[in-house]
């Protein structure tokens, strides 16, 4: 039994069970994943670790950026000094003007560990249904992912920190039990996300890569000691960005680029069996677009995220029901679409289900990275 169960360990239920946990609730956090952060992600791979989701983080408001200090001091983020070009419609590569950039050396998954320390985190366990007790108090039924044995959760209040489509397969068949109202049906029904296949490709390390000059800024024979660079595009049909991310990383062993299509290809991809068969699509176009040896990688691997982008954001940076007992729903389609967001909307979901629960007194959000 806990105060408050939060389903999603990403940037908002993390975020979330810390301002509660500190305030004096008991909090239990249930994950599907084996990880933590959401699209934090990090995936070990021929003995180096690739950021396959979230690429780095931006110092977009004031909390962002406090925790991204807060973590430089740990050294656990650091600044990319990186190139940045926009790739469009018609395949040319321009310059971009640099930004401020924060990046972990040890992955993006990072970020989820540092947040979820001190936390009771259960991961591997997906929620499949919710119930109201004869105690008025929800209880979270979760299916065996893997060989972990399923659980049975039991809470004052629930906070969905997951994406819209996953929390209205939840709540949807308790709309018929007047356990929750067609508005907040109707409300998540108009977030929309769009979709995203990514490939993670490795290089030969011993011979330089043939990549336009441009990219490049050398300092010796090697991929895996340029400057790093990324493109990015918003019109191009296939390609949304691409990066060396083995410029994140401390004495890389081989050059490492991370490639994510657009939303289009993504959207009409997304459930096409054939996963080698869209990485081949996705080599090829960087292949045509940067360098002809981006198309020729020693390993590959693909990844299909369904809910990578936010398209239709909810205005408000929450949505709650308090009655007949608390839920509430949050993360980075709530109030925005970036990671940003996510945290904004993690702080903003605590102090809400606090005033509903108990008014307790929570603590600063500075406190919350430094305590």
């Amino acid at each position: 039994m806990w105060d408050v169960a939060i389903v999603g360990a990403g940037m908002a239920g993390l975020v979330c069970g810390r301002s509660l946990q500190a305030a004096g609730y008991t909090v239990g956090l249930l994950e599907k994943s084996r990880g933590l952060g959401g699209r934090m992600a990090t995936r070990r791979l021929h003995d180096t670790r690739v950021d396959h989701g979230a690429r780095h983080l931006a110092f977009e408001h004031d909390q962002l950026s406090d925790l991204i200090q807060t973590m430089q001091a740990q050294k656990l983020l650091q600044p990319w000094p990186h190139r940045r070009y926009c790739l469009t419609a018609t395949g040319e590569v321009q310059p971009l003007t640099d930004c401020d950039l924060a990046i972990a050396p040890l992955g993006m998954n990072t970020v989820g560990k540092f947040l979820g320390q001190g936390l009771k985190i259960h991961c591997q366990q997906r929620a499949v249904a919710l119930q109201l007790t004869r105690q008025n108090t929800w209880q979270i039924t979760c299916e065996t992912v893997a060989d972990t044995p399923a659980f049975v959760g039991e809470a004052k209040a629930i906070v969905l920190a997951i994406p819209a489509p996953q929390a209205l397969v939840l709540l949807q068949p308790l709309l018929k039990l007047g356990w929750i109202t067609a508005e907040v049906i109707q409300a998540l029904k108009t977030v929309h996300y769009e979709a995203c296949i990514t490939v993670m490709a490795g290089y030969e390390s011993d011979r330089p890569l043939n990549v336009p000059a441009t990219l490049t800024e050398k300092t010796d024979a090697t991929l895996a000691s340029i400057l790093g660079w990324t493109v990015q595009s918003a019109d191009h049909p296939v390609l949304r960005w691409i990066g060396l991310d083995s410029s994140k990383r401390p004495s890389p062993s081989q050059p490492v680029v991370v490639i994510q299509s657009s939303a289009d290809f993504g959207n009409r991809n997304i459930d096409v069996s054939d996963l080698s068969q869209l990485e081949t699509q996705l080599l090829s176009a960087t292949a045509d677009v940067i360098s002809p040896e981006l198309g020729k990688p020693v390993w590959s691997q693909g990844h299909r995220w369904r809910y990578a982008f936010v398209k239709q954001s909810l205005a408000a940076p929450y949505l709650l029901s308090s009655s007949p007992v608390p839920l509430l729903c949050c993360g980075d389609w709530c109030g925005g679409q970036s990671i940003g967001a996510a945290l904004n909307s993690g702080m903003t979901a605590a102090a809400a289900i606090n005033q509903v629960l108990h008014d307790k007194t929570l603590p600063p959000p500075q406190m919350l990275w430094r305590g």
